[in-house]
């Protein structure tokens, strides 16, 4: 888990070199240029592919559920605080990197499109604001992390 002083830390060349070199250690080579190439282009999945899409929605909001700490099958419907922060996280993240619509992320959750857009850009002012929401920012970021290599997965 990431520490209350990772959220305002600056990264270097040197922490960039350390990761790269992570990457291609667990991945290999080939396998980590390919990654690299595919976030550097594009970090979205195409929306055509249903199946893909599907995949990674569900995903996105098993693990949601498991960050936040909160039950799947409420996570939809509760208007419980950290109910709606999930929402919130699941919203933005399948809006960024899927590139789906609002409507059609509002349809996965039950919810109109205006919700979503509302959520979404809470999502970013929240996430401009890291030291008034540590833990937020702790639990979105995780979740950032773990959706970001299930899609490098995937491709």
């Amino acid at each position: 888990m990431m520490s209350d002083n990772s959220l305002a830390q600056q990264y270097t060349y040197t922490d960039l070199q350390h990761s790269v070199d992570e990457l291609v250690g667990k991945y290999g080579l080939e396998k980590a240029v390919q990654m690299l190439k595919i976030f550097s282009q594009n970090t979205q999945i195409k929306v055509t592919n249903p199946r893909r899409l599907k995949l990674i929605t569900d995903y996105v909001v098993a693990e949601c559920a498991e960050i936040f700490d909160v039950n799947e099958q409420q996570l939809s419907s509760s208007t419980i605080r950290e109910y709606r922060e999930a929402r919130m996280a699941c919203y933005h993240l399948l809006s960024k990197y899927t590139g789906s619509s609002y409507a059609r992320i509002g349809q996965r959750f039950g919810w109109e499109y205006h919700n979503v857009f509302y959520f979404y850009h809470k999502c970013e002012e929240i996430l401009s604001l890291p030291g008034y929401y540590k833990n937020f920012i702790k639990m979105y970021n995780a979740l950032e992390a773990s959706t970001i290599n299930f899609i490098s997965k995937l491709n």
